[in-house]
């Protein structure tokens, strides 16, 4: 189910794969107010989804 978004934010990261993660917390820690974007119901990005050969995923 969609989150309804904030009122403000100072900072928006679309994507929360790996990068955006990262980009996300590094704001976070700055002190910023974060606004996290993705299209998927879960963090990961590509990272959880794409095959891994060799891995049986």
């Amino acid at each position: 189910m969609p989150h309804p978004a904030p009122d403000r934010a100072e900072v928006a990261v679309v994507g929360a794969g790996p990068a955006g993660l990262a980009a996300a917390v590094t704001a976070a820690d700055a002190g910023l107010d974060v606004l996290l974007i993705d299209a998927a119901d879960a963090p990961g990005g590509q990272y959880y989804r794409a095959p891994a050969p060799g891995l049986g995923a």
